[in-house]
């Protein structure tokens, strides 16, 4: 039997979950964000936002241009696994380590003048601050429908069977509606396009039934 997403010129669903963190960089999305970082800058940089918004996947993409330790914490007991210490570090999920990990681990950082880089969910600004570092803040934005079409783009031609345009195209209505529900998560975004091509594939197979 035919892989029904062959009949619109896709290999399969291009909105389909990905179970590894973040995203090869060729589907990397742009977004106004602040410069990579650098090492050594005496710098506590954090990316906030709601679950799915893209926190791990801008992390990933900065430790590939500038490569330094980095450390998902887990809703687990490994979250008192120690923190890695460098001239530029990566704490994803930071909100999570317990304060007896996370304080000592400012603590040498601010000895090795290091650039600390975490995404969380709250706001360790103050607690930085108190062991010298200078703040900076980068709250996610909200997913505006240019964005949408962009991510979608990029997947859809990703996973194109042939070069050229296949025959699934995301309408400027019809991301304006997924980014509107979706707010600050990419996460919804691509649960209401899998959904979304889905559709158009099941009627597309149907009509020809």
């Amino acid at each position: 039997m035919n892989d029904p997403y062959h009949a619109v010129g896709l290999h399969r669903n291009p909105f389909r979950i990905d179970p590894d963190p973040g995203v090869v960089e060729s589907l990397f999305l742009s977004r106004a964000s602040p410069k990579v970082p650098a090492p050594k800058g005496r710098r506590f940089l954090q990316v906030m936002g709601p679950r799915g918004a893209g926190k791990t996947t801008l992390l990933l993409h900065w430790r590939r241009t500038v490569s330094g330790p980095y450390r998902y914490v887990p809703p687990s007991l490994e979250r008192w696994l120690p923190l890695p210490i460098a001239p530029l570090v990566y704490w994803d999920e930071a909100d999570r380590v317990p304060a007896e990990l996370f304080y000592p681990a400012l603590a040498a950082s601010r000895l090795f003048e290091s650039t600390v880089v975490v995404g969380t969910h709250e706001d360790l600004g103050a607690a930085a601050a108190r062991f010298g570092f200078t703040v900076e803040t980068f709250e996610i934005p909200v997913i505006r429908p240019e964005e949408v079409m962009r991510w979608a783009e990029v997947r859809i031609r990703a996973d194109s069977m042939e070069p050229g345009s296949p025959g699934l195209v995301l309408e400027y209505e019809e991301a304006c509606r997924v980014a509107r529900d979706a707010d600050r998560s990419w996460r919804r975004v691509g649960g209401h396009l899998h959904r979304w091509a889905a559709g158009i594939v099941n009627r597309s197979t149907t009509s020809y039934t």
